[in-house]
């Protein structure tokens, strides 16, 4: 029975070349095509519709269209009548508000389809996967202090 020392000198040769290829060549072609080359790891094939993070608020409905426009249509789930101040939406490096129109909503209420501006987030090919954080700053009926609740939305551009 050999030692794990023995079976390395014995062997170093096979251990130096194989090291030495994941190191020049394989290393080198997964950073040359990018990790996204290999389907695997191309986390935007596998983004669904699904909404996470959220307390008080339930996402209903929320969509990036192809021109940059995000819309989002929210749920008050906080149990009592909420004041919203702002809502902002991040994908990627941009982070750019909702235009809200009725920021008072009773318990279980909706807000109705918001949007940002047109074309906040640029031009956005068709069917390519995108992360969402929204971002809600409300005061609930009772309470003097803003709160703020966070979450993310996952889609396809559509």
């Amino acid at each position: 029975m050999s030692s794990p020392t023995e079976f390395i000198m014995k062997h170093k040769l096979a251990i130096l070349i194989a090291v030495l290829i994941l190191v020049l060549i394989v290393i080198p072609f997964m950073m040359f095509f990018g990790l996204n080359a290999l389907a695997m790891f191309n986390t935007s094939e596998y983004t669904d519709h699904k909404a996470s993070g959220f307390l008080n608020f339930q996402a209903s409905d929320w969509k990036l269209g192809t021109d940059g426009t995000f819309t989002l249509s929210m749920n008050n789930r906080a149990g009592k009548a909420v004041k919203i101040n702002e809502i902002t939406v991040g994908i990627g490096q941009t982070t750019v508000p909702i235009i809200i129109r009725v920021p008072d909503l009773a318990d279980g209420a909706s807000t109705g389809m918001l949007s940002t501006a047109t074309g906040a987030f640029g031009s956005q090919a068709p069917g390519k996967g995108y992360a969402a954080t929204v971002q809600i700053k409300y005061f609930g009926a009772g309470y003097d202090m803003e709160f703020t609740e966070q979450g993310k939305l996952t889609d396809k551009i559509s």
